[in-house]
């Protein structure tokens, strides 16, 4: 249950490195659970402001970790949720995604993007699917 005390917030990009030792395993985690690692590059990615970094708190910890981008795409703009971490994802996903929505329209985006795990679609009613990532293990011979 979101209270007054829980606050979704973008955090600038000078002050990334401020907080970047705690969500860093979140979204690290996160990668990982899609068989993908971190991005070498993020942390100044982040901290130039190519990416933005947003983060749930509650009572002043921080539980959860979301990074952004602004992609261009040949039909127009779009924000790409690029990976989400942490916890209490359900207290906070609708409430802050709509947050992410406004920003994006904000930044002259006519979509949000994601890819992600089919259970997202549960938690944000009104987004389609309209591709996902399928993966076929080989089992070697001998």
């Amino acid at each position: 249950m979101i209270t007054s005390d829980d606050i979704l917030i973008c955090i600038p990009p000078k002050n990334v490195r401020d907080v970047w030792h705690v969500v860093r395993p979140m979204i690290s985690r996160a990668y990982a659970a899609v068989d993908e690692e971190r991005p070498p590059e993020m942390l100044e990615a982040l901290t130039a402001g190519k990416l933005l970094l947003w983060v749930y708190a509650v009572g002043g910890d921080i539980v959860a970790a979301l990074v952004t981008a602004l992609v261009p795409k040949p039909s127009g703009l779009a924000c790409k949720l690029m990976v989400c971490g942490g916890g209490a994802m359900e207290d906070w996903l609708v409430r802050g995604h709509r947050q992410i929505e406004a920003y994006a329209r904000a930044e002259g985006c006519d979509r949000l993007t994601m890819e992600g795990r089919r259970g997202w679609t549960r938690l944000l009613p009104g987004y389609d699917v309209k591709r996902v990532v399928l993966e076929k293990r080989l089992i070697h011979a001998g």
